[in-house]
């Protein structure tokens, strides 16, 4: 998997925790945790590998972070009728920060959230304008 732009990056990943990056260029290997929700109920570890996903898209080599956040915090049951979701898109940002002199730069990694919806906001929607919604990259 290559994150961003032209920097080539191995990456390991953890859908529990987070991406180990190794940079050959650079000789250096650094981890970056998954967001974290507050604001979504805690969720048993079934729910972490079962409702997130990273993925590259096309060209851009964008380094995408989904995570659907059950409110019940189940992980293989059902969705009850009454219980909802909240599904939350972010991407890699990879930047320079210089050190000192004669120190190697550290390449800085952060997620921005770019887009949450509830299931209640999804539903309430018109069919019109779910085409606002962001798709991952076929």
């Amino acid at each position: 998997m290559s994150p961003p732009s032209k920097i080539k990056l191995l990456c390991w990943i953890d859908y529990m925790r987070g991406i180990l990056f190794y940079d050959p260029a650079a000789i250096v290997v650094s981890f970056l945790p998954f967001p974290v929700d507050h604001e979504t109920p805690r969720r048993n570890k079934e729910c972490f590998w079962l409702y997130r996903g990273v993925s590259v898209l096309d060209a851009s080599g964008v380094l995408k972070f989904i995570d659907v956040a059950r409110d019940d915090g189940l992980g293989f049951e059902s969705l009850k009728r009454d219980a909802g979701f909240t599904v939350t898109c972010y991407s890699l940002v990879l930047g320079e920060h210089k050190k000192k002199k004669k120190k190697k730069h550290r390449r800085t990694m952060e997620w921005r959230e770019d887009y949450k919806i509830t299931s209640n906001e999804l539903w309430s929607l018109p069919p019109t304008h779910l085409t606002h919604v962001p798709s991952i990259g076929h």
